[in-house]
């Protein structure tokens, strides 16, 4: 516990000295933060997240970009088609076009950025905000919700522009579920923090971020034709070992606190909505544990070279 809670003063210390940065754009987006509050009665001016987003939206577009002009050169053979697996080419024409940059995009800026804020948001919270649904998030929840809104405001609109690439690499079914889970945390995370309303809850959540970036590390490395070997490994159990700690292990704990904290001042409609809606990222989290031990068991105990041909060949 003392290592973690110095991971987290360091953590703190890091903030610090990046929050300046993130708020830069202040002066220039305060006529437009003002002009918003003012139309729709809402206090923009207090939190900082209406200027963190704006920044990481650019962020997240110019890494995107970068990635889409760099990558190609950097990595020519698999995007010119050379690195094949069962005779296609492992980077497919959809995925050059969109999910590879953003992964990239995923990679280099939002998994590092967030946790910086999230954990000392998680591990400095008062006893409030652990024990009651209603409780105010500290400053830095504001400054991690500021660079998720506009990450995922960004990737939301890749999705939507490049429907048809997303769609064939990511299939049908898990399009849909990243639109589900961007649009409804665009609506409800800031609703949680800014309200106070199970904060405790979306500051774990943005914390989980920092499990994508040995996900993103893994589909990068598989698409460039480095899906064997020893760096590919490690990172595969460094992010095992990431999606344990940061996603399974506080399960029992999130559970605890969603259904023993004071639920007095929610109101009927906040209940119902916390009561379903909280639970989710858990859930999800347990499937794709599953999908991870069945990866890892395939992996360690393969199977004989004949079922495997069957297998490959469905």
């Amino acid at each position: 516990m003392s290592y973690l809670h110095q991971l987290t003063k360091g953590l703190t210390g890091i903030g610090r000295d990046i929050e300046p940065y993130l708020l830069s754009w202040q002066p220039v987006l305060e006529p437009l933060i003002a002009s918003l509050s003012n139309v729709t009665g809402l206090n923009l001016r207090h939190p900082p997240f209406t200027t963190v987003a704006p920044l990481a939206f650019t962020v997240s577009a110019c890494i995107f970009f970068g990635s889409k002009a760099v990558s190609p050169i950097i990595f020519a053979d698999a995007f010119q088609g050379r690195i094949k697996y069962k005779n296609k080419p492992v980077l497919s024409t959809e995925a050059k076009d969109a999910e590879f940059h953003t992964s990239m995009v995923s990679a280099l800026f939002p998994s590092f950025i967030i946790p910086v804020f999230a954990l000392p948001a998680v591990m400095l919270s008062d006893d409030s905000l652990k024990t009651h649904m209603t409780a105010a998030a500290p400053r830095a929840s504001y400054i991690a919700l500021g660079v998720s809104l506009g990450y995922m405001a960004f990737d939301l609109s890749v999705l939507l522009l490049k429907s048809k690439s997303c769609i064939a690499t990511m299939k049908p079914t898990m399009y849909k579920m990243m639109l589900a889970h961007h649009i409804g945390s665009l609506v409800a995370w800031p609703y949680a923090i800014c309200t106070g309303r199970c904060a405790l809850f979306v500051n774990w959540f943005m914390l989980s971020e920092g499990t994508n970036i040995f996900l993103n590390a893994r589909y990068i490395l598989m698409k460039i034709g480095h899906s064997t070997g020893t760096l590919y490994l490690s990172n595969g159990l460094i992010w095992t070992l990431s999606f344990v700690v940061l996603r399974m292990a506080p399960i029992p704990y999130l559970m605890h606190r969603l259904l023993m904290s004071d639920w007095s001042k929610l109101t009927v409609f906040e209940s119902t909505l916390a009561l379903f809606l909280v639970p989710v990222p858990m859930i999800l989290n347990c499937f794709w544990f599953t999908l991870i031990c069945d990866g890892l068991r395939q992996m360690a105990f393969p199977p004989p070279p004949k079922q495997k041909a069957e297998d490959e060949s469905k």
